[in-house]
């Protein structure tokens, strides 16, 4: 999330590919109740589903030109492990 010409910009990027996916008004709610859940996700990971899959976001935040950017990973989660039977014995 970036500042540019009076809007808050979210893009994202694969490898060299970069393009905008959002835009926010600078002082408005979207805009600030986005950046309120950035900035706590980048106290600790966050587990979401994305995609129908199980994600693992992380999020660091970076000064760009005296302002806050924010990096965000989505990176699938670990598989639970299988219980195997001999873990559920019976007394």
């Amino acid at each position: 999330m970036e500042y540019q010409d009076g809007l808050e910009s979210v893009c994202a990027r694969r490898g060299a590919t970069g393009f905008s996916i959002a835009n926010f008004e600078r002082g408005g709610m979207e805009a600030k109740e986005l950046r309120e859940n950035l900035y706590e996700a980048a106290k600790q990971p966050v587990r979401a589903v994305v995609g129908g899959e199980f994600s693992i976001i992380t999020v660091h935040v970076n000064d760009r030109f005296g302002e806050d950017a924010f990096e965000v990973k989505i990176e699938p989660a670990p598989k639970p492990q299988a219980m195997s039977l001999g873990a559920c014995r019976s007394t």
